[in-house]
């Protein structure tokens, strides 16, 4: 693992080597984040493998540990294994304690008759991250990794054959998939995917579950779909296999699209399926989970050409033809369709008994072996013949390289540009540009061991899915765009926490000069001398592409980026292709992983050019689609950042989670009225546990799609206005605070938490540090004084808000039974029947 961790010190490097015994050879390996990986073998156990994470102070030379456990052995193996040029046995005592049936999840099969692996998914929670696998006899078993267990297990319905028998198990030749369906407008609710091939079709399955319940995470069954594979491909022999399935949300956030890559014996082919789910409240829960997605048909994009058509066109030269040799060459080299290496090893194999080499010229050898000569005087039969000869010998060789160029260009991964209507398509000897086109409007491109211009790309996607998918339409937007990641790029670079010391005062100058702007005009505005214009044409396509994470092709851009970073422009290899656009995944990417490392970059931009005048431009809020996460994520920081009035900077320790954070801030005494005071330190805690894990969009400790009810531009005028020199800290940390409830910082806060009301989370986090410390007595009293809170605010809403009542109620519910499971993990069983005599009493009255 080199760097996989935002929290490593920087030009941190390690590499540790796993021997894995005979019997559970890997098979598949997904990585979880900040140095957690799934470990599949190829006898259906699974491993998770963790690196703890390193403090900024820790000697660089030296390894962290690595544990691995065995997730069917909830024994939690002592399998505490230390770093060395070979960690030793990994597999061990999990055959025993199947036979002696010990700390075995219920669900599973028999050591014997235990099935491979065949897809894994992952998905992080605010507390855990969840690991599905898909096994061989078609169950789907749900992986808690933090508490290394399994949490259910779930059948997917079988399907006959075309004997008519039914298929227990998952065919090993074709390729299974799963998939995560997460919709911000709807955060409460996750559904997973699963693409499961049989001997003559295919099954699409659905499985749903709620993310805002108390209890363990439970999935319920839903939509099923069969497809065929007349309707993916068209007719050609072998069946369909689909290599890679990609879910994206779709732009306006009410459903899905499914990108599938299939392949067969003579063609590849990419298709989407659009998949209708708009948002819906939880109370339609019931009818939400029956909802049938899966209904419509699979949309072409892009095809290769058949084999065999090349070589039927190939085979037919017009009798108008003399020289034959001459109209190959034309096709062969002069239109570039096979590259010099293919060209050669084809030649090889078609005369073997002759020496060919790269030394003379190519298409001087390739004339030389092709052409069949007719003696001068020669009859008009022996012409024919030996022209049928020359087109036998053409034909052989362009099938030959045909043949090459197919068993080469395996796929292997794909990418889609929702922006821009471009898919990315990573092949076994290439990576191929396809714009989101139909069969009849394809523009597609190959670029192998060469640096290539996007510009010549350049294309509008068909009318189908321009409406799905509409395109930046203003060339300057798309330009705005491009300088904006690139100059956090090049903060990322050069900005140090020297120069940022000055941050507040800066931003608080910046509000009262300009009064309330646009906040992304302000980063649009002087940018260009961080970018070139070409560079800048060169990345308007691309920035959307780069911003998917699928494994292959964030893998490529990783390795593109290491390169720029470490050969100088003079230096640079000439294969270092698309420098540009790794820099600009860079930043997609620790915008994602280093949230409050970019929003200090972004702030610091903001003081940088704090002299620029307003801008007149007018932003449309479609164009802006590319960007909204971001303005969302630096609002957010904001907010947070100038409750706490802290700094924005990294924890002093990575290994430090938010409970742990929590048990170290101070507690006061519950009977205050004023939490503004305690408020400071709790946001501040939550600050600093928002870098600490990888985590998906919609799903990170503080959710990304929150922000304050007002423009960010205003709320830093806001704050400029309250900032005055001569004012107590303390005074101004209460003014601020009255201030930011003004403006609905509790508010969201409260949504945040979603478990208490606003009046009393600190109580309850109050109640969690105190019961960590070892204090179940005093923390009760925390939990009860939540209670209290509750009755108060059920007594207002009865009186004026009959309808509100059940929900408060429920919540109450929720609210006990939450802290009965807290209780009960900390063993203070005195506390938990305390608690349920009470929520029983609730109940009864």
């Amino acid at each position: 693992m080199a760097q996989f961790s935002s929290k490593d010190p920087p030009k941190y490097s390690s590499a540790q080597q796993v021997k894995w015994t005979t019997h559970c050879t890997p098979l598949a390996i997904k990585y979880l984040g900040d140095r957690q990986a799934a470990v599949a073998s190829l006898d259906g156990s699974l491993f998770l493998i963790k690196t703890p994470l390193l403090a900024e102070d820790s000697n660089l030379s030296d390894h962290a540990e690595l544990r691995v456990y065995d997730l069917q052995d909830d024994s939690h193996l002592i399998n505490k294994i230390q770093h060395a040029s070979t960690i030793q046995r990994l597999y061990s005592k999990v055959h025993s304690a199947f036979e002696q049936n010990v700390s075995v999840p219920s669900g599973f099969l028999d050591s014997k008759t235990r099935m491979g692996i065949v897809a894994m998914e992952t998905y992080t929670t605010h507390d855990d991250t969840l690991l599905f696998a898909l096994y061989q006899d078609r169950t789907i078993r749900v992986w808690s990794t933090g508490r290394r267990q399994c949490l259910q297990v779930m059948r997917t319905p079988p399907s006959p054959n075309n004997a008519g028998y039914i298929q227990e198990t998952i065919d090993g030749s074709s390729r299974a998939h799963l998939g995560i369906l997460f919709n911000p407008s709807m955060p409460w609710v996750l559904r997973l995917l699963a693409y499961i091939p049989a001997e003559s079709d295919a099954q699409l399955s659905i499985y749903t579950a709620r993310l805002d319940t108390m209890e363990d995470i439970h999935f319920s069954p839903g939509s099923v779909s069969t497809i065929r594979p007349e309707s993916v491909l068209s007719s050609g022999p072998g069946p369909a296999n689909l290599v890679k399935l990609e879910v994206v949300l779709n732009q306006n956030r009410t459903g899905y699209i499914l990108w599938g890559l299939w392949e067969n014996d003579m063609k590849i082919s990419a298709k989407y399926l659009q998949m209708e789910d708009p948002a819906t409240e939880r109370e339609d829960y019931p009818a939400f989970i029956k909802r049938d997605l899966l209904d419509g048909r699979w949309w072409p994009v892009a095809m290769h050409t058949p084999i065999y058509g090349l070589v039927q066109s190939m085979s037919a030269v017009d009798d108008s033809v003399e020289d034959v040799s001459n109209y190959y060459v034309e096709y062969v080299f002069t239109a570039g369709r096979f590259s010099d290496t293919t060209i050669m090893t084809a030649l090889k194999t078609v005369l073997h008994e002759k020496t060919f080499s790269f030394d003379t010229d190519l298409q001087a050898q390739v004339l030389g072996a092709m052409s069949v000569l007719s003696p001068p005087g020669s009859s008009e039969a022996t012409r024919e013949r030996n022209r049928q000869s020359e087109i036998t010998n053409w034909t052989r060789l362009i099938s030959c390289c045909a043949k090459l160029d197919h068993e080469a260009s395996v796929p292997l991964d794909l990418a889609i540009a929702l922006d821009t209507g471009y898919m990315i398509v990573v092949k076994q000897d290439s990576l191929s540009f396809i714009t989101a086109c139909d069969d009849s409007d394809i523009l597609y491109h190959t670029f192998q061991d060469k640096q290539f211009e996007v510009a010549q790309f350049i294309a509008s996607p068909s009318s189908r899915l321009s409406k799905t998918y509409p395109k930046l339409h203003d060339p300057t937007l798309r330009q705005d765009v491009s300088r904006i990641f690139g100059a956090m790029t090049f903060l990322s670079r050069n900005i140090t926490n020297e120069i940022a010391k000055g941050l507040e005062t800066s931003i608080s100058r910046l509000a009262m000069l300009n009064g309330p702007r646009n906040f992304i005009d302000i980063l649009c505005q002087q940018l260009s001398h961080y970018i070139t214009r070409s560079d800048m044409n060169r990345a308007r396509n691309l920035v959307s592409s780069c911003k998917a994470s699928v494994d292959a092709f964030y893998y490529l851009i990783r390795q593109l980026l290491y390169n720029a970073y470490n050969y100088s422009s003079e230096s640079r290899p000439q294969d270092c292709i698309l420098p540009y656009e790794a820099l600009v995944a860079a930043s997609v990417q620790q915008l994602a992983n280093h949230r409050y490392t970019i929003a200090q970059h972004l702030l610091t931009l903001v003081c940088v050019i704090s002299t620029t005048p307003p801008s007149s431009r007018t932003w449309n809020e479609e164009e802006t689609q590319l960007i909204a996460d971001t303005v969302r994520l630096v609002r957010s920081l904001l907010v947070l950042k100038w409750i706490s009035n802290r700094t924005i900077s990294p924890p002093r320790s990575t290994t430090v989670g938010l409970e742990r954070q929590l048990s170290e801030m101070q507690v006061g005494n519950a009977s205050t009225n004023l939490p503004q005071y305690h408020r400071q330190s709790l946001t501040g805690s939550l600050l600093r546990s928002m870098g600490s894990k990888v985590e998906k969009y919609g799903t990170s400790e503080f959710p990304v799609y929150l922000a304050i009810p007002r423009e960010a531009s205003k709320f830093l005028h806001e704050l400029g206005l309250l900032n005055k020199d001569l004012e107590e800290e303390s005074n101004h940390h209460v003014r601020l605070a009255q201030r930011l409830s003004v403006l609905g910082e509790m508010a969201v806060l409260s949504e945040f938490l979603d478990i208490v009301p606003a009046t009393s989370s600190l109580s309850y986090y109050r109640g969690k540090v105190l019961l960590s410390q070892g204090k179940p007595a005093e923390a009760l009293e925390q939990f009860m004084a939540v209670t209290a809170s509750f009755e108060v605010e059920l007594d207002v809403v009865q009186s004026d808000y009959t309808d509100r009542t059940h929900g408060l109620q429920a919540k109450l519910e929720d609210y006990y039974n939450r802290v009965i499971i807290l209780l009960a993990d900390k063993d203070a069983y005195e506390q938990v029947i305390f608690v349920a005599r009470l929520a029983l009493i609730h109940l009864l009255t």
